[in-house]
């Protein structure tokens, strides 16, 4: 084990915070722990990966390099096959995270509910899985016995909110997941004593998406009770906050970051829809009629149960059986629908999931359906599409809808390039969400209030660390920031840089920022990618539809 000297490193990760949102609320008196940090130290935006989304923006975060080279794009990994795809899991990262180096380096670490970590990894001192874990199992932590101290809270922040009935129940739900965390992180911090820690809330971002007209005060709250709820929200996570400062201390570095920023967004476009009318996609357009005409009759039998009082009673009688709710505008990322929907003979282009905001050009020899031939008809399409994005324009306002269009190769770099989208999509910015459903219309309401952007925060509190505004940063940055401001050499494969601006200058001078000079090839961890049962990856698929994500 390699020694190292330097300060306590707490890392508060509030999933999709933003500044319009964190300044509103200490305006209103709800985040005074919060506020406290930002005025004695710096604040920066913190831009995210291309796409904005939880799983490659987290893992760019805690590896400081870019998905190429860590191997996640986005909630999920497809097969050879074009078609079937697994969710991903800490295993499908092969770069050290940030709390390997530092275990490495002797620090006691912990790391809590920070996404894409399952199944636990050992680590030199605790691990909490965070997003993607399935119903509580002892696989959630390292050490194993560490479940039971978070057992009887674990299944609170597993439950999506969406599921509730209405706004104020919707509220009330993420305000108890996130005091159930609260509690498993303080047993865990109590009982391990860790120096260097990272902490996520999810809640953060299931309370925006969910909710978001109540987020950040540019609209008045419609409803003065969910209000209340999300206030009381807020106060509770500038609590976890108060208490890790108590833990820590007043000489410690603190960072509280987020994968991404989020916004209001005003409507979905559906993707696939325009690639099926301009013949990149092509559809088995009386298969998905025929699915439509079922679910309808099925939606009426089951309003004819409910209406008189018999569906309880058809459920007994059928020993519990369920009519699924099947929907006829669910997105074609998930399996099946791909099988059924789809005519990959004369498909060369398709959206596979709404939350890479990615087109997949389907090329022969790369997918077992593949149609494409790699080379100049690869380009040919390419460029094809390119043009016939650009010329897209939002209806309601005649200005071009699409704000930035992106091969892979322009963002991404390393041995997992060839696994990304062929080309991504951000519709205004983030106001215009990517939907892959179809249907007769381009445009439709878009499931969430709430949607990811690309600005994200970084505020930067402790030994050395300047006060006021800086220029944005890179979310690969945190990486080597955090190393540094800890007192550890940082590895020089790294592609964020230490930002030596966030520190005074007579600090840098008397600290110059040592690198680990092992090449990466040295360091990567390869794990078993298995973790998740094919019914625990069926679940955690359908919650992340729930979510919107997929």
């Amino acid at each position: 084990m390699e020694e190292a000297c330097g300060g306590k490193l707490c890392i508060i990760g509030l999933d999709a915070a933003t500044f319009s949102v964190l300044d509103h609320r200490i305006a209103r008196g709800e985040m005074p722990e919060l506020a406290e940090l930002m005025q004695r130290g710096a604040r920066a935006e913190l831009i995210s990966t291309i796409p904005p989304v939880t799983g490659p923006a987290w893992t760019s975060m805690t590896t400081g390099v870019n998905p190429g080279q860590h191997g996640i794009f986005d909630f999920v990994r497809w097969a050879p096959d074009g078609v079937s795809a697994r969710l991903v899991q800490s295993g499908d990262c092969t770069v050290p995270r940030i709390w390997d180096v530092a275990g490495r380096h002797g620090r006691r670490v912990g790391v809590f509910r920070v996404p894409v970590t399952y199944p636990a990894r050992p680590v030199n001192g605790f691990m909490v899985t965070g997003l993607l874990s399935p119903s509580p199992s002892p696989a959630v932590t390292h050490p194993p016995d560490a479940f039971e101290d978070v057992a009887e809270e674990a299944g609170a922040w597993a439950t999506w909110a969406d599921n509730a009935p209405d706004d104020h129940r919707r509220a009330q739900q993420i305000l108890e997941a996130h005091r159930c965390s609260d509690r498993a992180l303080r047993r865990m911090v109590e009982r391990f004593r860790p120096d260097f820690l990272m902490c996520v809330s999810s809640e953060t971002d299931t309370v925006q998406h969910a909710l978001w007209p109540y987020c950040d005060g540019s609209v008045e709250a419609p409803d003065p009770a969910v209000n209340a709820v999300v206030s009381e929200f807020f106060r509770a996570t500038d609590a976890t906050i108060g208490y890790l400062k108590s833990y820590f201390g007043s000489e410690a570095t603190y960072m509280v970051v987020s994968d991404h920023g989020a916004g209001a967004v005003e409507k979905g476009f559906r993707m696939n829809e325009f690639l099926a009318r301009t013949g990149f996609v092509r559809l088995h357009r009386g298969r998905i009629r025929a699915r439509r005409l079922t679910y309808k009759m099925a939606r009426l039998v089951r309003s004819a149960l409910l209406y008189t009082g018999l569906l309880g009673a058809a459920r007994r009688a059928l020993g519990g059986l369920r009519v699924r709710r099947h929907r006829p505008e669910s997105p074609l990322s998930a399996a099946e629908p791909l099988r059924w929907a789809v005519d990959w003979e004369r498909t060369r282009a398709i959206a596979k999931s709404r939350s890479d905001s990615g087109i997949h050009l389907n090329v022969r020899g790369r997918s077992e359906v593949g149609v494409v031939e790699p080379g100049e008809e690869y380009e040919r399409v390419l460029a094809e599409l390119t043009s016939a994005l650009e010329a897209l324009t939002d209806p309601d306002t005649g200005e071009r809808l699409v704000s930035h269009l992106l091969r892979r190769e322009e963002l991404y770099d390393g041995p997992y390039t060839e696994e990304a989208a062929d080309l991504f999509v951000g519709l205004k910015g983030g106001q215009v969400g990517v939907l892959t459903s179809v249907g007769r219309r381009l445009f439709a309401p878009f499931p969430k209030l709430g949607n990811h952007r690309m600005e994200g925060v970084l505020v930067a509190c402790g030994p050395g660390l300047r006060q006021g505004r800086r220029p944005p940063a890179d979310i690969r940055d945190v990486a080597s920031t955090a190393l540094y401001a800890a007192g550890l050499p940082v590895p020089r494969y790294m592609e964020g840089r230490v930002l030596t601006g966030l520190f005074e200058p007579r600090y840098v001078e008397q600290h110059p920022v040592s690198y680990d000079e092992t090449p990466l090839e040295e360091r990567r961890c390869e794990h078993d990618a298995g973790g998740l049962t094919d019914e625990e990856d069926r679940r955690q698929r359908r919650r992340l539809q729930d979510m919107g994500y997929l």
